[in-house]
């Protein structure tokens, strides 16, 4: 009970830190949840079955098979280096292992740079992965968080500043 009850504490808290916009004037500042991520998983019947958006967090339903989710960032390029946090969740009954790449991308859509990060979570837990400080190769490029998401898997809180 102890362990559906943090899910749902989740859940709440992390619908509403998606209204929560830290600075309303600009991009420097995000709070947001799992709805900014998509499935990536071209024709994968198990990503269309299995992939939701609910109560402000993108879970992976499928009891046995990952699939591939990439999460926007959107970042003021005025700033000269930045955090980025990604909450992950498991709602399965063993741990899991959660791995996401930060990418960096040029306006020619080249991968520039990628850092990647593995987070084992308890069932019925939550863990967070974190870069920092994130520099830019060139002011102009751009970033997307890439991660697999594992059977029962969650992305609740989505960070960056």
């Amino acid at each position: 009970m102890i362990k559906q009850k943090n899910l749902i504490n989740f859940a709440v808290f992390s619908s509403a830190v998606f209204l929560m916009v830290i600075s309303p004037l600009s991009w420097s500042q995000m709070v947001t949840n799992g709805y900014i991520c998509a499935a990536k998983n071209p024709g994968g019947e198990d990503t269309r079955r299995f992939y939701r958006e609910q109560d402000g967090v993108a879970i992976n339903l499928s009891p046995n098979s990952s699939f591939p989710i990439v999460c926007p960032i959107i970042i003021d390029g005025s700033l000269s280096s930045f955090a980025v946090v990604i909450r992950l969740g498991n709602t399965g009954s063993s741990t899991q292992s959660f791995s996401c790449a930060l990418e960096e991308y040029d306006l020619d859509f080249n991968l520039v740079k990628t850092t990647g990060k593995t987070v084992n979570v308890a069932a019925g837990q939550t863990g967070d992965l974190s870069w920092a400080p994130i520099n830019l190769v060139r002011d102009n490029n751009y970033l997307s968080m890439r991660c697999i998401l594992p059977p029962k898997g969650t992305v609740g809180t989505f960070v960056w500043f």
